[in-house]
């Protein structure tokens, strides 16, 4: 009779560690390839953005020559808000391949949304010698142009883009620089109601504003109005003028002849500044009605989170001088939100403590006036480079009074 063999313990470890082993062994090899192109930029369209940069980084890992990839990793890098590394990316292809049109146009953007317009415009003067129809390599070259104030070139840029390839993004890079560089009419009205004993008041308005060049803008207003049962009208005109290309100057006088309700002189001085993503305002005041002057200073400021969420504040210090009565001091400020919420709809909604609105202001509004207004709109970009907006506001002034205002607007530009 044979002896029989029986294994210790430890040599059945040993042998259900090697089955194990190479049972797995198939799917350790699969686990170490690196995915496809076509995997990987899939999840970048699906917006996994971190695990398609995973993926683009095993690639590259594997294959460190594909350029491809690499600005695919720089790419994305700029989309997850990575500024300096997707620089880094797109300088070190570009200094392997110097032709690699699409390093090119990527490392061109990022220095555009950095404010670094020449380098910018250098990086796309060079992409447009290699690419001169590349759709891409215009519309940058529009987008630098538009934010150094040469709106006349933007335009000729995005609309030869447009011909080659009219894609969605495209379509609203050429209707925001159109909506910047064309002359435009508008038109706008507000009715007010009171829960006191308070006539309602109508106020109209048409203005038409129109570019004289890249860096001058002349316009003219007209305004009537019905308030406490007293009809009145007024004019005037204005100009902005585009000092540098972060720096503009605005001025603006609307007079009306004796009346009583709408201010007899309204001027005002501007000057701002902008470099993305904030836009950065100041400006001074001066409003005489009748038996009053009122003297405003306002800085304000908008700052973009993104291409879709603005915020806004502004503070004002008005002090107002009476024919018959002291100096009264009056400090204003509040702050509100925009957020494009589909293609062209931008609703938004802000909060006012004190004189809300100084452009159609009063003498009920004037001295030590205090109150609290909470407001609520919509805007919609039509095509065809038409707006139409609508606001409401509710304004608390006392127990007994209280206001609220409904201003639509309707603007044209050609």
């Amino acid at each position: 009779m044979k002896p029989r063999v029986r294994l210790v313990p430890s040599a059945w470890c040993v042998v259900l560690g090697a089955v194990l082993v190479l049972g797995a062994w198939p799917c350790l090899v699969l686990a170490q390839t690196p995915p496809t192109m076509e995997q990987a930029v899939a999840l970048a369209r699906q917006e996994e953005f971190r695990k398609a940069l995973a993926a683009f980084q095993a690639i590259v890992a594997a294959s460190p020559g594909d350029h491809d990839a690499r600005v695919w990793i720089a790419r994305l890098h700029g989309w997850l808000g990575e500024t300096p590394a997707a620089e880094a990316v797109y300088r070190a292809v570009l200094a392997e391949n110097p032709a690699h049109v699409e390093a090119m146009t990527g490392l061109g953007g990022i220095l555009t949304n950095a404010g670094r317009l020449d380098e910018a415009a250098g990086v796309f003067a060079d992409a447009e010698t290699l690419a001169p129809a590349s759709p891409d390599v215009l519309a940058g070259s529009a987008r630098v142009a538009y934010f150094s104030g040469n709106t006349t070139r933007a335009v000729q840029y995005i609309e030869r883009a447009t011909a080659i390839a009219p894609t969605p993004d495209a379509q609203r890079l050429r209707e925001q620089i159109l909506r910047t560089h064309a002359h435009r009419i508008e038109i706008i009205g507000f009715g007010e109601h009171f829960t006191a004993d308070i006539p309602r008041g109508l106020n109209g308005e048409a203005a038409i504003n129109l570019r004289v060049t890249d860096r001058l803008r002349v316009s003219a207003r007209g305004q009537a109005q019905d308030k406490f049962s007293i009809s009145e009208s007024r004019a005037g005109g204005g100009v902005e003028w585009r000092l540098t290309r972060s720096l503009r100057a605005a001025a603006s006088v609307l007079a009306g002849a004796d009346t009583v309700v709408l201010p007899r002189l309204d001027a005002t001085l501007e000057l701002g500044f902008a470099r993305w993503p904030a836009d950065w305002s100041a400006s001074y005041r001066r409003i005489e009605f009748e038996t009053a002057d009122v003297s405003v200073v306002s800085p304000g400021a908008a700052i973009w989170l993104n291409d879709r969420v603005m915020l806004s504040g502004r503070y004002a210090l008005a002090r107002t001088s009476f024919a018959a009565a002291p100096t009264q001091t009056t400090h204003s400020g509040g702050g509100g939100i925009s957020v494009l919420t589909f293609t062209r709809i931008w609703l938004s909604a802000g909060y006012n403590r004190g004189i809300e609105k100084f452009e159609t202001l009063s003498p009920d509004r004037i001295g030590e006036f205090q109150a609290d207004t909470v407001s609520g709109g919509a805007r919609v970009e039509l095509p065809g480079l038409t707006t139409i907006a609508a606001v409401y506001e509710r304004q608390w002034r006392s127990r007994v009074t209280n206001m609220g205002r409904v201003t639509l607007v309707l603007a044209q530009r050609f």
